[in-house]
C-alpha cells in the first residue's frame, strides 16, 4: 500500500455532520430589505445569513460575496431593494446524517463556504462552514496521537510541511492609492475575496477583503470612487513564508486572527492562501487515498 496522504482519520470522515454541531443560522425573510440584511451581517460579524419565506421555508442565502458582487457598487437606496433580489437562490444543503467526507467534498468542489444543514429535528435552519471544519481539524492536530479526527500517521507530516505544499496562488495586488471602487472592480473581475495592498516602495502594507467592505464601507457615507483603499484596508497583515513557515503555523494564524486569507512570501512572487486551499488539499488527499487503495 502506498503512503497515506489524507491527514484525516477515517473515523472522523465517517462521522455525520451532527458531529460538527451545526449552528442556528441568522435569518431574514424574503421581503426584508437588502439594507436590513447587511445590517444583520454587520451586527453579528457574520459572513452569511439565510433568507426564508414568511412561513419559514428556505428561499436563499445572502453572503459577503453577494455584498461584493451585487451591492458594493449599487447606486440605489438599499432600503428600497428586497433581499430576495440580491440573495443567492437555492443554496446547497446537506442532511444532518450525511458524512463529514461528503461535506468536505461538497465544499471543495462547489467552492462554498457554507452549507445549509437539513433535519427533521430542527425547527430553525442551521449551517456549517469551512471554518467549523478547520477548527475541528486544527484543535485535534494539537493532540494527534489521541485524536479520532486526524490520523497520527499523516498528521505530523502534513502540519509540519512547509506552506508551499498548499500551492499558494500568485496574489493579485493593488497599490495603496487605488480607490475602493477600483479595488472592488478588480475583486469582481477576478472573482476573489482579498487583495494585498502594496505601498509606493513596493512593500506589502495591507490587505483589502470582503470583510473590510462589509464592516467598514457598506452603509456608510464613504465615496468609493475617490477614497483610497489605504483608508479602509486591514493594515500590516500577518503573513506566512512559503518555506519558512509550516502548515500548522499558517492555519493557527488564520484561526487566531479570524482571517480567511493570508499573504505568503514566496521566492519569486507574493502569494496568497485562503481557507479554501486547506479544504481543497484535504479533499484531494482523501480522493487520492481512495484511488490508490
Amino acid at each position: 500500500m502506498d503512503e497515506k496522504l489524507s491527514v484525516l482519520h477515517p473515523d472522523f470522515l465517517n462521522e455525520t455532520v451532527e458531529f460538527l454541531k451545526p449552528q442556528e443560522a441568522l435569518t431574514v425573510t424574503a421581503d426584508s430589505t437588502a439594507y436590513s440584511a447587511v445590517e444583520c451581517l454587520k451586527e453579528h460579524h457574520s459572513g452569511a445569513l439565510l433568507v426564508t419565506s414568511s412561513e419559514g421555508s428556505l428561499r436563499g442565502i445572502f453572503t459577503e460575496r453577494d455584498v461584493l458582487t451585487k451591492l458594493a457598487l449599487f447606486d440605489n437606496d438599499l432600503r428600497a431593494v428586497p433581499v430576495q433580489e440580491v440573495m443567492t437562490e437555492d443554496p446547497e444543503s446537506i442532511e444532518l446524517n450525511a458524512s463529514i467526507a461528503r461535506a468536505l467534498y461538497m465544499l471543495s468542489t462547489g467552492g462554498y463556504r457554507h452549507l445549509v444543514v437539513t433535519s427533521s429535528e430542527y425547527d430553525k435552519p442551521r449551517m456549517i462552514s469551512v471554518v467549523n471544519i478547520l477548527d475541528h481539524i486544527f484543535d485535534a492536530s494539537q493532540n494527534a496521537e489521541s485524536s479520532t479526527v486526524v490520523d497520527p500517521s499523516a498528521a505530523d507530516r502534513f502540519f509540519t510541511s512547509p506552506v508551499a505544499v498548499l500551492k499558494p496562488a500568485r496574489a493579485i495586488t493593488v497599490s495603496d492609492s487605488t480607490t475602493i471602487k477600483e479595488a472592488v472592480e478588480t475583486m469582481n473581475r477576478h472573482l476573489i475575496g482579498a487583495l494585498p495592498v502594496i505601498d509606493s516602495n513596493g512593500s506589502l502594507c495591507g490587505i483589502f477583503t470582503e470583510r473590510d467592505l462589509l464592516e467598514k464601507i457598506i452603509l456608510t457615507d464613504l465615496t468609493l470612487d475617490n477614497t483610497p483603499v489605504a483608508e479602509v484596508m486591514t493594515k500590516n497583515p500577518d503573513t506566512a513564508g512559503e518555506t519558512e513557515d509550516n502548515v500548522a503555523s499558517a492555519l493557527r494564524t488564520l484561526k487566531n486572527g479570524h482571517y480567511r486569507h493570508i499573504p505568503v512570501n514566496c521566492k519569486d512572487y507574493l502569494g496568497i492562501l485562503s481557507i479554501k486551499n486547506f479544504i481543497s488539499y484535504l479533499a484531494h488527499s482523501i480522493l487520492e487515498d481512495m484511488r490508490k487503495n
